[in-house]
């Protein structure tokens, strides 16, 4: 059977354009990935998992500094892992207690933080997950996401945040306290509730 030349073409036409068809949905398949663009710390943020760094696993963490026999800092956990290159540890469950002197305090709790330690003295602590904040026994802070720096001895938070007093209540966002002054300042959104006295009747 003969196949004139224009059917010829056509075939081969048909063909050419098949193969350009079927590499063009193989590179559409496999195309590039987006990438995902790296975020800074934001108040829904989750601490950084240790990778692939050797950690040891320890149920019950408790961990404690003295110095000139007076207690700095406490943290007690129901897990925590402990990767000893980095010095970092993540733990569940927790509670750590920081002690200024003069019967000030500071109580910390969370689902989750990082600990990074700096020798045997705690350098900055982040609490994840809803985070509670005590100072000195009277003013309750809630909050998402909470850091503590040693260095400038402050605690932040990002995001929205309720304070409680005995006399009031005060909601806001991106808050800083100074543990040194016991100053709380709010930069945005600044609510007051205040409280009538209870022990009027």
């Amino acid at each position: 059977m003969r196949i004139s030349k224009t059917k010829s073409r056509l075939i081969a036409l048909s063909r050419v354009s098949l193969t350009l068809l079927f590499l063009c949905m193989l590179l559409w398949r496999n195309g590039p990935q987006k990438e995902v663009p790296v975020k800074t710390l934001e108040a829904d943020s989750t601490p950084p998992a240790l990778g692939k760094e050797p950690s040891v696993v320890l149920d019950r963490f408790h961990r404690i500094e003295t110095k000139n026999g007076k207690t700095v800092w406490e943290v007690k956990a129901e897990r925590g892992s402990y990767a000893p290159q980095s010095n970092i540890v993540i733990i569940e469950n927790a509670t750590l207690w920081l002690f200024r002197g003069e019967g000030k305090s500071v109580e910390i709790t969370a689902p989750r933080a990082q600990l990074d330690l700096e020798g045997t003295s705690l350098k900055k602590a982040v609490a994840f997950d809803g985070v509670k904040v005590l100072l000195n026994g009277k003013i309750k802070t809630s909050t998402a996401t909470a850091e503590f720096n040693q260095q400038d001895n402050t605690i932040t938070a990002p995001g929205d945040v309720t304070i409680e007093h005995a006399r009031s209540i005060i909601t806001g966002s991106h808050l800083t306290v100074n543990l040194n002054t016991q100053v709380f300042e709010l930069a945005h959104n600044v609510d007051t509730v205040l409280l009538p006295d209870r022990d009027e009747n």
